[in-house]
């Protein structure tokens, strides 16, 4: 579940950029979507590769072995896992770079604009 929720999120992150890059062409579209594959590609291996030098290869069994045999237990012995950390890990990085990267270029388009604007 917690990575479906991240995988959608990806999709999404690529539409929007997508989307965003076909306003200038088709060209900026294609790089905005290539930057997104290639950045989540490189950073889950990474990430997974971190997480798991930390995190016990039992996961999170190791905290909660002494809980009887419940349906949360169940649930967090299957969600949360090595993949699922990484991809949490994965998914603040990008947020963190993601929001500087678009930050600024739309700081960039608004001065653009507002020239444009101006000039007028």
């Amino acid at each position: 579940m917690i990575a479906a929720i991240i995988f959608a999120m990806h999709a999404i992150l690529a539409v929007v950029m997508f989307l965003r890059g076909k306003r200038t062409s088709t060209e900026e579209a294609v790089l905005g979507l290539s930057l997104v594959v290639l950045i989540f590609a490189i950073g889950w291996t990474l990430a997974t590769f971190l997480v798991g030098l930390v995190w016990p290869e039992r996961g999170i069994g190791l905290l909660i072995d002494n809980w009887g045999d419940t349906p949360t237990k169940r649930f967090l012995y299957r969600e949360i896992t090595v993949d699922s950390m990484s991809l949490v890990l994965l998914s603040v990085g990008e947020a963190v770079f993601y929001r500087g990267y678009l930050g600024r270029k739309m700081e960039k388009e608004e001065k653009n604009r507002r020239g444009d604007e101006a000039n007028r």
